[in-house]
């Protein structure tokens, strides 16, 4: 059974288009997904249909509506790689870090990557700690709140701050309002760029 299907139709509904080898390489991704998450919690979402729109087709739009051609992004709280893994997929020249602080979920985003042919770099650990904050354009935070400290150093390094939120709007203080849009396939799923 084809667990995309349908998704070329919703993929036009946001204005992606998406070629044979993304098609390959998200069928790839939930096969992956569906074989570790017997062994360890990667996400709450386990219908195939779900998946596909709120994880895989919601990280394909942000990198076709939010990034540049070749910005270097690091997805907090990465989990199970939405979304930094579809952008990557999406956008191959997007330069992805991918930051976990659970260890197993850490070792699944090395091996998901390599088995996926992305070239991208986990850390394993909080994000306040990663060493790489330099390199990084713009920070993506799903699933979670971040941190005051994580904010602080964001703010202080220039980096632009990417939140994919529900019904709740988050504003972190201090922060600029740069555009906010709903994701097409959702009444509920937007993302809010601050800088």
């Amino acid at each position: 059974m084809d667990k995309l299907a349908g998704i070329d139709e919703q993929a036009l509904t946001c204005g992606l288009s998406l070629n044979t080898l993304q098609r390959d390489q998200l069928n790839a991704y939930c096969q992956m997904l569906s074989k570790w998450s017997q062994r360890i919690n990667l996400t709450s979402v386990t219908n195939s249909a779900d998946l596909v729109r709120f994880h895989f087709l919601e990280g394909c739009w942000v990198a076709e509506n939010f990034l540049g051609a070749a910005q270097t992004l690091a997805d907090v709280g990465s989990g199970a790689g939405f979304p930094g893994l579809p952008i990557k997929l999406y956008r191959p020249s997007v330069e992805l870090f991918l930051i976990e602080k659970n260890y197993k979920k850490s070792v699944f985003l090395m091996t998901l990557a390599r088995e996926l042919g992305l070239e991208v770099e986990v850390f394993s650990g909080h994000a306040e700690k990663f060493p790489c904050w330099e390199r990084v354009d713009l920070a993506v935070i799903r699933a979670l709140r971040p941190s005051s400290e994580l904010l602080e150093l964001l703010a202080k390094k220039g980096i632009l701050l990417l939140i994919l939120h529900g019904r709740d709007k988050p504003h972190p203080e201090g922060w600029q309002l740069v555009r906010r849009d709903r994701f097409p396939l959702s009444r509920n799923r937007w993302a809010a760029l601050y800088r």
